[in-house]
């Protein structure tokens, strides 16, 4: 099965705001507040991501790697989105659901 890598530029402000897929870390600023994820994935893997606003608003989601072209780059689709104005106490995606 071929693979490919699906990158991710995540925070975490200090003020609220976190976004992470909990790939390997690399280029982190030097406060450390800013970096780059990347993931190995092939093609049905599934992408958790966890982003959250410094105001407290969800935009987490669930990718599935639909495929992997030949430089490597992967192609995705969104399977779970989280709208926090439906329920702004509970995210699904981050309660691993």
């Amino acid at each position: 099965m071929a693979t490919g890598k699906y990158y991710l530029s995540c925070r975490q402000t200090g003020k609220g705001a976190y976004t992470t897929m909990c790939g390997e870390q690399f280029n982190v600023s030097r406060t450390g507040n800013h970096w780059e994820e990347v993931l190995i994935v092939g093609v049905g893997d599934i992408i958790v991501i966890t982003d959250i606003s410094n105001t407290g608003n969800h935009n987490c989601r669930k990718l599935r790697v639909t495929a992997v072209n030949p430089d490597g780059s992967v192609e995705t689709e969104i399977i779970q989105r989280y709208d926090y104005q439906r329920d702004r106490e509970y995210c699904p995606i981050c309660q691993g659901k």
